[in-house]
């Protein structure tokens, strides 16, 4: 017997031949106006939702507003179904910490090595966090400055498995003293975040859809670091808006499948917007 899961599209009803279809398990059929109207409502309600879960993120910023000098990426990874209590029993774990840090490490690339700087684990309120050497209970130094704020890298799981992370790596002084948007770091971090959620859910029984969203702020005129290597200022533009907010939807197999796709889909807009290609995720597998 050979059993092929098509999984639902996240950019549904699609229309063809100016019409709307959809499918079950036999057959596909032209949707009535009524199903047209609630499917678009559903994606409105996803899209609100993805917006929300990032926005929560970012009112978490452990930098205080007066010390944040660079752009911070955040990303949330929420299961659409699963049990709350699905991680419980192995979130303390020392074999749940090794297939998380390995998995995050996995995601580094030559460009990026963003995933380097998780060094610390910890119990928190939503369930176990790892952190950067100095970023305990998500509390940034004293001290923080814009080089030690670059290494600021928080990842937090809770018992129904959603994952939030973190950084303060998503721009950095450049060598015409201009802050620079670090591409590399902002790709590292999303297809983290989706092969950790896809690792998690095959790990431990978990096969439905996730919510993938990722958020940055404090971007507005920002350049791409490439910026810097070329000699018109046109090719890579600053970006227009104060922060980017964009998610998508994915099941388990698609994760663990092709995270790269699921990064490409959270972030195509924000690279066109910075007259960046696709070629730049050619350094994640």
């Amino acid at each position: 017997m050979l059993l092929v899961e098509v999984p639902a599209s996240p950019l549904a009803p699609h229309m063809v031949d100016h019409a709307y279809w959809g499918r079950n398990d036999t057959t596909k059929h032209k949707l009535s106006d009524n199903e047209v109207y609630r499917l678009h409502a559903v994606r409105r309600a996803r899209d609100l939702t993805i917006h929300d879960l990032i926005e929560k993120e970012i009112a978490r910023d452990p930098v205080p507003i007066p010390d944040r000098h660079n752009a911070h990426l955040f990303g949330v990874a929420q299961p659409l179904g699963s049990r709350v209590d699905l991680l419980t029993d192995v979130l303390e774990e020392q074999q749940f910490d090794e297939l998380v840090l390995q998995t995050l490490w996995n995601s580094n690339t030559d460009r990026s090595r963003v995933w380097e700087y998780l060094q610390t684990h910890e119990l928190r309120a939503p369930g176990r966090g790892w952190a950067s050497s100095r970023l305990f209970a998500r509390v940034p130094p004293a001290d923080l400055n814009p080089d030690l704020e670059r290494q600021l890298l928080d990842v937090e799981m809770s018992d129904d498995g959603a994952i939030t992370c973190y950084t303060g790596g998503a721009s950095a002084i450049g060598r015409d003293g201009k802050d620079c948007l670090l591409v590399p770091n902002m790709i590292a971090a999303p297809h983290g975040l989706a092969a950790l959620a896809g690792k998690v859910g095959a790990t431990y029984g978990y096969n439905g859809r996730w919510l993938i969203g990722v958020g940055a702020t404090n971007m507005q005129g920002k350049q791409s670091s490439r910026a810097q290597n070329v000699m018109s200022l046109s090719e890579f533009p600053a970006f227009s808006e104060p922060s980017y907010v964009y998610g998508t939807e994915a099941s388990t197999v698609e994760l663990v499948e092709d995270p790269r796709r699921i990064t490409q889909a959270v972030l195509f807009r924000l690279l066109r917007a910075l007259g960046e290609s696709a070629d730049q995720l050619d350094a994640i597998s």
